[in-house]
């Protein structure tokens, strides 16, 4: 029976708070749609409904259960690349409660469609981007392999290339859906075969290691396993059933695109069989990224020998980013003469340059003293001399008479005999 709404038409309200767009998809547990939350200026966002195909209501409510604990483990991820989880809430319709998931919307569009766009464009995605791809994705794996959580579902289908900041976001979370998985097995038949079983386990053929499809199994090298496969879909624009072999069920890629020697050597590692063999780590898929494999030889140059000297040093080793090395000789006494010309030229340039610095110093000193000395002469008060005669006692002498004339005439001359000023008398 399948425990579902109907479709919901557009423009309906959930929770007093999310108005209905359109519908996204449907899967095995429920439709997507994409709604606008009104408590937030009508900014876009993702209702999940979970409805597994689940007749017992004892089991199901043991599903809303386990659904609702996983929810609370993908609302504490707080990561630019993963789509935020905001909350969950319940819907009662035709006796039945209805459990929604809302997380942000991702504007963009998915690997799955990128790739088809290429592929009918006759290519592919190249190594450079494929490179810069995992760079991106694998601190984001890191990040939730850190917080216990497991994706399990890497797929094209599950990567976006988000239009604002064109970076991959990982969507789609697997622990969700494989809670409606695992309550769904537990009510098969006990003599329901295994086969039927493992159609119940998450994980897509092809992209899901061994190890999750048969036993269940999943943990971060589920996810290092699902990506790598992902991004040989990617490069190949085939899918994993057309690059495995059928009668060793190994990997066979290599027949169809030549990459670089240090990504073929990671891919490698991610797409083994054993779990151990694989990346313990995200950290170290990207030092094995980072890690030069088979360095550029260096120049014939380069390897040159300098002859010894009494004050060479031997370098301990060439330094590859240099585009040439100094030429050498192979007479040491041609290399001494031109080291002491050197140190020659270097003590008369010294020399010359110390005399015309020390002639102008000296000259500027000199000056120096020549403007102080100016400058003190100019500040000296003039001394005048004292006068014995005043002008006005002459000017004033043409108005008397002969005899008065006379009179201080011999006065004057008596004065000037004594030496008198004429201010004396004032």
């Amino acid at each position: 029976m399948n425990n579902s709404l109907n479709s919901i038409n557009p423009g309906a309200i959930f929770s007093d708070r999310y108005r209905i767009i359109k519908q996204l998809g449907r899967g095995g547990f429920g439709r997507t749609y994409l709604a606008q939350d009104i408590n937030r200026f009508n900014q876009p966002c993702v209702l999940k409904e979970f409805a597994p195909q689940i007749q017992n209501r004892e089991m199901v409510q043991k599903a809303e259960e386990l659904f609702e604990r996983e929810a609370g483990v993908l609302y504490k991820l707080k990561h630019p690349q993963i789509p935020r989880f905001r909350e969950l809430f319940r819907v009662e319709t035709q006796n039945k409660g209805h459990l929604f998931l809302v997380q942000d919307y991702v504007g963009g569009q998915s690997y799955r469609n990128l790739l088809k766009t290429r592929k009918n464009q006759g290519m592919g995605f190249s190594e450079p981007e494929i490179t810069l791809l995992i760079s991106q994705i694998i601190p984001v794996l890191e990040y939730i392999h850190s917080m216990g959580v497991i994706h399990r579902d890497i797929s094209p289908d599950n990567l976006m290339l988000r239009g604002v900041d064109m970076l991959p976001v990982l969507i789609d979370f697997g622990g969700v859906k494989q809670v409606a998985a695992t309550v769904e097995s537990q009510l098969l038949p006990a003599d329901v075969s295994e086969s039927i079983k493992m159609g119940t386990r998450l994980g897509k053929p092809g992209y899901a290691p061994p190890e999750q499809i048969q036993r269940g199994i999943v943990s971060a090298h589920s996810d290092f396993y699902a990506l790598a496969a992902t991004i040989l879909v990617l490069l190949t624009n085939k899918e994993p059933q057309y690059l495995i072999n059928p009668y060793t069920l190994d990997w066979d890629w290599q027949q169809e695109i030549s990459l670089s020697p240090k990504l073929t050597r990671v891919l490698k590692q991610m797409l083994a069989k054993k779990i151990s063999d694989r990346p313990q780590s995200a950290s170290e898929v990207i030092q094995a990224l980072n890690h030069t494999i088979n360095p550029q030889p260096l120049n014939n140059e380069a390897n040159i020998t300098i002859a010894p000297t009494p004050n060479s040093v031997r370098a301990a080793k060439p330094t590859p980013a240099k585009p040439s090395t100094p030429k050498t000789t192979d007479n040491p006494l041609l290399g001494w003469l031109s080291k002491i010309a050197l140190v020659i030229a270097l003590i008369a340039s010294a020399g010359m340059m110390g005399w015309f610095a020390g002639k102008a110093w000296i000259n500027h000193l000199k000056q120096q003293a020549n403007n102080s000395n100016s400058q003190k002469e100019a500040q000296k008060p003039k001394q005048s001399t004292p006068s014995l005669i005043d002008n006005q006692e002459s000017e004033s002498s043409s108005t008397f008479s002969e005899e008065e004339w006379q009179r201080k005439n011999a006065l004057r001359r008596r004065r000037l005999d004594l030496g008198l000023n004429y201010n004396f008398y004032l």
